[in-house]
């Protein structure tokens, strides 16, 4: 029987950063969308992963201070851990910024609790777009250790900024 996979993907925005008023203060935007096809062929077996999507995190100055660059940080991790019957790990969950996406060799680094740094970019002026990151997900997959006939619930992905 087939592999079923189960996707329940939550993208998490931390919107807006600064603590005063007068404070300078960015936003989080995050498009794009995650998913796992079903059920994994013997092509993503054979490639060693099947890819889970992409996510683009866009940071904009909404509330800028003159001659005051604000420089912000873009972070990836997960609220928990893997769910179900697979014996898929929550390491094997990867990402990276690397723009081959899924086909990547190098770059790619596994889905954790502890938020991994991403990117960073600085920026002044309403409406600078100071970060613009392509984000690419996948799930490894391996013949000796992955079984099929399983119901596979993949962890929340957090984008979350600062």
């Amino acid at each position: 029987m087939p592999r079923v996979w189960g996707a329940a993907i939550v993208v998490t925005l931390l919107a807006l950063a600064g603590m005063r008023a007068d404070a300078q203060a960015s936003q989080l935007t995050v498009s794009g969308g995650l998913n796992l096809p079903s059920p994994a062929t013997i092509a993503n077996y054979t490639a060693g992963y099947i890819c889970a999507g992409t996510l683009v995190a866009t940071v904009t100055v909404i509330t800028p201070r003159p001659n005051d660059p604000r420089t912000d940080f873009v972070y990836v991790s997960t609220d928990g851990p893997i769910t179900g019957g697979a014996l898929n790990k929550l390491s094997d969950f990867e990402w990276t910024t690397n723009p081959a996406g899924c086909s990547a060799t190098t770059g790619w680094n596994s889905l954790t609790q502890v938020k991994a740094f991403v990117v960073q970019g600085t920026g002044s002026g309403n409406g600078t777009v100071i970060v613009n990151q392509t984000i690419h997900f996948r799930l490894v997959l391996a013949w000796a250790t992955d079984t099929g006939n399983s119901t596979l619930t993949m962890p929340n992905v957090l984008v979350t900024m600062n």
